[in-house]
Protein backbone atom coordinates (compact mmCIF):
# COMPACT_ATOMS: atom_id res chain seq x y z
CA UNK A 1 0.00 0.00 0.00
CA UNK A 2 1.39 3.42 -0.88
CA UNK A 3 1.88 6.18 1.66
CA UNK A 4 -1.14 8.24 0.48
CA UNK A 5 -3.46 5.23 0.78
CA UNK A 6 -2.08 4.43 4.26
CA UNK A 7 -2.74 8.00 5.42
CA UNK A 8 -6.24 7.85 3.94
CA UNK A 9 -7.01 4.60 5.79
CA UNK A 10 -5.56 6.04 9.02
CA UNK A 11 -7.65 9.22 8.64
CA UNK A 12 -10.82 7.18 8.11
CA UNK A 13 -10.01 4.99 11.14
CA UNK A 14 -9.29 8.07 13.27
CA UNK A 15 -12.53 9.66 12.09
CA UNK A 16 -14.47 6.55 13.08
CA UNK A 17 -12.89 6.47 16.53
CA UNK A 18 -13.38 10.20 17.17
CA UNK A 19 -16.85 10.15 15.62
CA UNK A 20 -17.89 7.22 17.79
CA UNK A 21 -17.66 9.36 20.90
CA UNK A 22 -19.82 12.18 19.52
CA UNK A 23 -23.56 12.07 20.15
CA UNK A 24 -25.81 13.53 17.52
CA UNK A 25 -28.95 13.06 19.62
CA UNK A 26 -30.27 11.25 22.67
CA UNK A 27 -33.77 9.90 23.29
CA UNK A 28 -34.80 10.19 26.94
CA UNK A 29 -37.73 8.19 28.30
CA UNK A 30 -38.77 9.17 31.81
CA UNK A 31 -41.60 7.51 33.68
CA UNK A 32 -43.16 7.46 37.12
CA UNK A 33 -43.04 4.04 38.83
CA UNK A 34 -46.06 4.61 41.09
CA UNK A 35 -49.21 2.49 41.19
CA UNK A 36 -51.18 4.77 38.85
CA UNK A 37 -50.90 4.45 35.07
CA UNK A 38 -49.18 7.67 33.99
CA UNK A 39 -48.00 8.49 30.48
CA UNK A 40 -44.17 8.58 30.26
CA UNK A 41 -42.28 11.57 28.88
CA UNK A 42 -40.14 11.20 25.74
CA UNK A 43 -37.60 13.86 24.87
CA UNK A 44 -35.18 14.01 21.95
CA UNK A 45 -32.17 16.13 22.87
CA UNK A 46 -29.37 17.24 20.57
CA UNK A 47 -25.85 17.27 21.98
CA UNK A 48 -25.15 20.33 24.17
CA UNK A 49 -28.69 21.63 23.74
CA UNK A 50 -31.25 21.87 26.52
CA UNK A 51 -34.60 20.17 26.15
CA UNK A 52 -37.56 20.00 28.50
CA UNK A 53 -41.07 18.69 28.95
CA UNK A 54 -43.79 18.17 31.52
CA UNK A 55 -44.27 14.86 33.32
CA UNK A 56 -46.88 13.71 35.80
CA UNK A 57 -45.28 11.98 38.79
CA UNK A 58 -46.97 10.03 41.54
CA UNK A 59 -45.78 11.26 44.93
CA UNK A 60 -47.00 8.52 47.30
CA UNK A 61 -50.46 8.41 45.75
CA UNK A 62 -50.75 12.09 44.80
CA UNK A 63 -50.13 12.95 41.14
CA UNK A 64 -48.37 16.24 40.37
CA UNK A 65 -47.03 17.67 37.13
CA UNK A 66 -43.36 18.62 37.17
CA UNK A 67 -41.05 19.99 34.51
CA UNK A 68 -38.07 17.92 33.43
CA UNK A 69 -35.01 19.72 32.02
CA UNK A 70 -32.21 17.75 30.36
CA UNK A 71 -28.88 18.54 28.76
CA UNK A 72 -26.87 15.89 26.95
CA UNK A 73 -23.11 16.14 26.54
CA UNK A 74 -20.71 13.81 24.75
CA UNK A 75 -20.38 11.42 27.71
CA UNK A 76 -22.97 12.45 30.28
CA UNK A 77 -26.56 13.65 30.56
CA UNK A 78 -27.91 15.94 33.26
CA UNK A 79 -31.57 15.69 34.27
CA UNK A 80 -33.36 18.08 36.63
CA UNK A 81 -36.93 18.10 37.98
CA UNK A 82 -38.72 21.27 39.13
CA UNK A 83 -42.07 22.95 39.69
CA UNK A 84 -43.04 26.62 39.59
CA UNK A 85 -41.98 26.73 43.27
CA UNK A 86 -38.40 25.69 42.51
CA UNK A 87 -36.19 22.65 42.00
CA UNK A 88 -37.02 19.24 43.43
CA UNK A 89 -34.28 17.23 45.10
CA UNK A 90 -33.08 13.87 43.90
CA UNK A 91 -32.08 10.96 46.10
CA UNK A 92 -30.33 10.78 49.44
CA UNK A 93 -27.66 13.24 48.27
CA UNK A 94 -30.45 15.85 47.96
CA UNK A 95 -28.99 17.22 44.73
CA UNK A 96 -31.19 19.23 42.38
CA UNK A 97 -29.98 17.25 39.34
CA UNK A 98 -28.76 13.79 38.43
CA UNK A 99 -25.76 13.10 36.18
CA UNK A 100 -26.07 9.95 34.06
CA UNK A 101 -22.99 8.51 32.32
CA UNK A 102 -23.87 7.61 28.73
CA UNK A 103 -23.12 4.28 27.12
CA UNK A 104 -21.04 4.33 23.94
CA UNK A 105 -23.56 1.94 22.41
CA UNK A 106 -26.92 1.06 23.88
CA UNK A 107 -29.04 2.41 26.67
CA UNK A 108 -28.11 4.15 29.92
CA UNK A 109 -30.63 3.36 32.64
CA UNK A 110 -31.16 4.81 36.10
CA UNK A 111 -33.86 4.80 38.77
CA UNK A 112 -33.98 7.78 41.09
CA UNK A 113 -36.13 9.06 43.92
CA UNK A 114 -37.49 12.57 43.39
CA UNK A 115 -38.39 14.43 46.58
CA UNK A 116 -41.18 17.02 46.60
CA UNK A 117 -40.91 19.12 49.80
CA UNK A 118 -44.21 20.98 49.25
CA UNK A 119 -47.54 19.77 47.92
CA UNK A 120 -50.54 22.06 47.52
CA UNK A 121 -48.49 25.01 48.82
CA UNK A 122 -48.15 23.45 52.28
CA UNK A 123 -44.62 22.73 53.49
CA UNK A 124 -44.16 19.13 54.52
CA UNK A 125 -40.41 19.25 55.11
CA UNK A 126 -40.60 16.86 58.07
CA UNK A 127 -42.34 14.34 55.78
CA UNK A 128 -41.53 15.12 52.14
CA UNK A 129 -43.31 13.12 49.47
CA UNK A 130 -41.23 11.00 47.13
CA UNK A 131 -41.70 9.56 43.64
CA UNK A 132 -39.69 6.73 42.12
CA UNK A 133 -38.66 7.62 38.56
CA UNK A 134 -37.16 5.50 35.80
CA UNK A 135 -34.85 7.25 33.29
CA UNK A 136 -33.62 5.61 30.07
CA UNK A 137 -31.34 7.30 27.57
CA UNK A 138 -30.63 5.90 24.10
CA UNK A 139 -27.88 7.66 22.19
CA UNK A 140 -27.35 8.09 18.48
CA UNK A 141 -23.70 8.38 17.56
Amino acid sequence: MNRGASLGVAAIALGLVVGASQISAAELRIRSLGDKAIRPLSLTCSENAACSGDLALEFQGEVRTVTVDATVGPDIAYVKFHTDDGPLTIGAAKSDFVAIPLMQFGTAHLRVEVIHPTLGGVATSDEPRTALVDIEIDTTR
